[in-house]
């Protein structure tokens, strides 16, 4: 009756894991949050829906999915079941390589360039586009996703949220 949730950033993290102890022992999850390391073992909360959204690999939602969801809702978590969560994979993603690209590119936190260019919304939405259209060059299983997931995505729609998210890239390493 073991499951796995692996919430890591990647695409390919459950299939992986699979791969070592079983693909029945796996589901799909992630994280919705935003965190940096401040310092060796210092993480900082900065922004984020602060969700775990998780589902079976193969679509839908189980018994096993919904009592996951619901120990975490007790533990104090918020917890989504997903019915695809590999299009929630991918949107996530798009989302970080957009925005890694565009946080790296003006070495500013997200609400930076949010709240000082009135054409951010577009930016992102074009960058996002550029990605996808890469990706469907790849990757044709993904049918849900498109631009407009990204159009609800709580980073771009919560600027007070995002006053001082980053993407990785613009740190120092």
């Amino acid at each position: 009756d073991t499951v796995i949730l692996p919430v890591q950033n990647g695409i390919d993290s459950a299939e992986r894991i699979g791969r070592v102890v079983s693909p029945g022992h796996v589901i799909g999850g992630l994280a919705g949050v935003s965190c940096v390391i401040a310092a060796p073992g210092i993480i900082v909360h900065r922004a984020g829906p602060d969700v775990i959204q998780l589902g079976e690999l193969q679509g839908g939602s189980s018994a096993r999915t919904e009592r996951i969801a619901d120990a975490l809702r007790r533990a104090g978590l918020k917890a989504q079941v997903r019915p695809d969560i590999r299009v929630a994979l991918w949107e996530k993603f798009v989302l970080i390589c957009g925005l890694s690209g565009l946080t790296a590119l003006t070495r500013l936190p997200i609400a930076a360039w949010i709240g000082t260019s009135k054409s951010w919304r577009g930016i992102s939405l074009r960058s996002f586009s550029v990605i996808l259209a890469v990706l469907f060059g790849l990757v044709t299983a993904v049918s849900n996703l498109g631009p407009s997931c990204f159009t609800r995505s709580p980073v771009l729609l919560t600027p007070a949220a995002s006053s001082s998210s980053t993407i990785s890239l613009p740190t120092p390493l």
